[in-house]
């Protein structure tokens, strides 16, 4: 395979980052991560007041590996103890999205702290790479 016009992607992901609330990256505009392998889980930490809306996302780099199913992402949020789910989402699309396997979740904080916001696949086997937004409001 000729890779001569392949663009490197720069990932901000940092392992170990997968078990909240001890092993996580701290969430910062831009962050990219990979899921590899195909049971990998990446978690970040974002601080939220009770009542706010945590919104995430996952999101290819422009090239339709959403739509494609080469990306097919779940998000799972956990609340401030780490290991309790408040909310889950596989396929943005069936919650009427347009993010094809991508994933998009909204929840409302039920505490005030840091919530847990963890990538992993939904796919067997599968592994990408993503961008993931993550929107406190």
């Amino acid at each position: 395979m000729d890779t001569s016009d392949c663009t490197e992607i720069p990932l901000t992901e940092v392992e170990p980052n997968d078990t909240p609330p001890d092993e996580v990256n701290v969430f910062a505009d831009g962050y990219s991560g990979a899921i590899d392998p195909f049971d990998d889980e990446d978690c970040v930490s974002v601080s939220a007041t009770s009542g706010q809306h945590i919104v995430a996302d996952t999101r290819d780099f422009g090239d339709g590996a959403c739509d494609a199913l080469e990306l097919d992402s779940e998000i799972t949020i956990f609340g401030t103890n780490g290991t309790t789910r408040i909310g889950n989402n596989d396929d943005a699309d069936g919650d009427g999205g347009t993010l094809g396997f991508c994933s998009h979740l909204d929840v409302t904080a039920n505490a005030t702290g840091d919530f847990f916001v963890c990538v992993t696949s939904h796919g067997a086997g599968s592994r990408f790479v993503y961008q993931l937004l993550v929107d406190v409001q």
